[in-house]
């Protein structure tokens, strides 16, 4: 191979490396919602690492993005329903982490997105 044809297929395989990044950063990939059954196991993993005792009781579909979760005390009594995201099982809408979120001391629960460190009864 002569040096022209090297310096030619060396500018084809760049040209398209580059086509293939900026197809990648242009087109953003929304991730399949997640099932009620995946939002309550991630769900649950939350209130786990922040020691929360309550549970999650029914998952059930609010609208097209979001989900409402029970959280329900150890006698069974309902605590609080808790609006998270179909994409990633996080708060939605008022809570969401941008809004004043909920967490351990937080005004809207126990979930632990953005709430201080106190008791987490909501206010």
């Amino acid at each position: 191979m002569n040096v022209t044809t090297k310096i030619a297929a060396a500018a084809l395989i760049a040209l398209g490396m580059a086509a293939t990044q900026v197809q990648a950063q242009q087109a953003p990939v929304d991730p399949a919602p997640l099932t009620p059954a995946q939002v309550k196991t991630v769900v649950e993993g939350r209130l786990i690492m922040h020691r929360s005792d309550l549970k999650v009781g029914k998952v059930t579909e609010k609208d097209a993005k979001t989900y409402d979760v029970e959280l329900v005390k150890p006698d069974g009594a309902i605590q609080e329903h808790a609006l998270v995201d179909k994409a990633f099982a996080r708060p939605a809408g008022a809570l969401s982490p941008q809004g004043r979120g909920f967490g351990p001391g937080g005004k809207h629960g126990h979930m632990g997105m953005g709430g201080g460190m106190g008791c987490g009864q909501p206010g």
